[in-house]
Order: structure tokens, then C-alpha cells, then sequence
């Protein structure tokens, strides 16, 4: 029961691939845009996000070690 999707609807494929790839390139320009230097704040929320809490708890704990290193 095999069905070429290309055959049935190839408008179908060709606006689902470029719908994909223009969120994909949104995605990337995004993650660019809030990476610059003048929204360092927003890029490190975004990664804290998107790292998981344990990360986020280990970077945490990395950091108060070297403050204590430095007292």
C-alpha cells in the first residue's frame, strides 16, 4: 500500500519544505539577533533555557566556587 506523496500532491511537498526551511532560517536569524552584544542578557536567558535546570545549577555552583577562590 505504497503511496507517492510527490505524485498525489507535489504542491503539497514543495510548500511544506519551503514553509520548513524558511522556520529554520527565521530560527537561525533570531538566534543571531539575540546573541549580539547589545542583548547579551536575552542570548544567556535563551541558553540557561535551553540547557536545563541542572546546567543552569552546576554553572551556579561553578561560579560561587570561583568567588569564594577569590575571597
Amino acid at each position: 500500500m505504497g503511496v507517492d506523496l510527490y505524485l498525489t500532491a507535489p504542491g503539497m511537498v514543495v510548500c511544506s519544505t519551503l514553509f520548513g526551511l524558511g522556520g529554520l532560517l527565521a530560527t537561525w536569524l533570531f538566534h543571531r539577533w539575540s546573541h549580539q552584544p547589545a542583548r547579551a542578557k536575552l542570548g544567556q536567558r535563551l541558553d540557561d533555557s535551553a540547557a536545563g535546570n541542572s546546567l543552569a545549577k552546576a554553572r551556579m555552583i561553578l561560579e560561587q566556587v570561583r568567588q569564594f577562590e577569590q575571597e
